[in-house]
């Protein structure tokens, strides 16, 4: 009885360590001339704050996915400039907008954007936090920070 215990919560953790793993999901846009776009790489940090919240990513008026903890998405981007927006999810649909940046995009080129969570206040046993979007490199990618 002891052995299939320890067998079941040892399997019930690894799964729970594989799904818990970062994800990086690549769009590549086949309507789109890859040498005439940009690389645009959205991430999000490994910080614990709100690590459950999913928000939803925009490229314009565009979802591009749903960023967990850890995750990233590459998206090819035409070149010019566009809006990225990151909107809390209420009831699994995005909702307001918590964050957004403008940028121009120019062709062949690579540009990390990093979604992360700050306490911004503490009312007794409940932590708020803000997310922003904000510019990053290849290093602060690589360490997910």
């Amino acid at each position: 009885m002891k052995t299939w215990f320890r067998t079941a919560l040892t399997a019930a953790l690894m799964l729970g360590v594989a799904a818990c793993q970062a994800s990086v999901k690549e769009i590549i846009d086949p309507s789109l001339d890859q040498s005439n776009s940009a690389r645009l790489v959205l991430y999000r940090t490994d910080t614990w704050i709100y690590s459950t919240e999913i928000p939803f990513l925009y490229l314009g008026d565009k979802e591009v996915g749903k960023l967990g903890r850890g995750d990233a998405i590459i998206q090819s981007v035409p070149v010019g400039t566009h809006t990225i927006t990151a909107r809390r999810p209420f009831l699994f649909v995005p909702a307001q907008a918590m964050s957004a940046t403008s940028k121009y995009f120019e062709a062949g080129k690579t540009y990390y954007m990093r979604l992360d969570y700050q306490v911004s206040g503490m009312s007794g046993t409940y932590v708020s936090a803000v997310g922003r979007l904000s510019e990053a490199d290849e290093t602060a990618f690589n360490e997910r920070r």
